[in-house]
C-alpha cells in the first residue's frame, strides 16, 4: 500500500443549469490522499472487474460524506 497526496486545483470552470443559463464557477482548490491497494487497478467493489457498475458507485458517491465514499476515496 502507498499513500501520495497532491491538490486539485479548477481555475476555471462553467455551470450549465437546466434552464439553459450559465455561471462561471470560483477557483478552487481541495488537497486529496491516494491509497493504492493490491488488487486490480479501478476496481472499486472487488469484484476483479474494472466496469461501469463500479464506476457508477464511484460517481454516486462522489463528493458526499458518506461511509462508503471515504473507503474509495
Amino acid at each position: 500500500m502507498e499513500e501520495t497526496e497532491t491538490v486539485i486545483q479548477v481555475t476555471g470552470a462553467t455551470l450549465g443549469h437546466g434552464d439553459g443559463k450559465e455561471t462561471a464557477a470560483a477557483p478552487a482548490a481541495r488537497s486529496v490522499t491516494v491509497t493504492t491497494l493490491e488488487g486490480l487497478p479501478g476496481d472499486v467493489n472487488g469484484d476483479d472487474k474494472v466496469s461501469i457498475g463500479g464506476q457508477a458507485i464511484v460517481a454516486t458517491h462522489y463528493g458526499k460524506n458518506t461511509p462508503y465514499w471515504s473507503r474509495v476515496e
